[in-house]
């Protein structure tokens, strides 16, 4: 049995830690909260930036949970 370790949740596998969900966009993450894109852009280069991300390579993904 093979699982995505970024979807899959916590109740799924017993014993470990919750796991946040990176699957949405910039543009859906934007659209979402009603933010700018370049509002998330910058955001990005705060210390504590306000959404959960993750990047991949040059792809950016948000949390689901924020």
């Amino acid at each position: 049995m093979s699982f995505d370790p970024d979807t899959v949740d916590r109740d799924q596998r017993p014993g470990t830690a919750a796991r946040r969900i990176f699957n949405l966009t910039e543009r859906q993450k934007a659209e979402l909260t009603g933010m700018s894109l370049s509002y998330l852009q910058k955001d990005r280069l705060r210390p504590e930036p306000r959404f959960a991300f993750k990047k991949y390579g040059r792809s950016v993904r948000y949390s689901v949970e924020d």
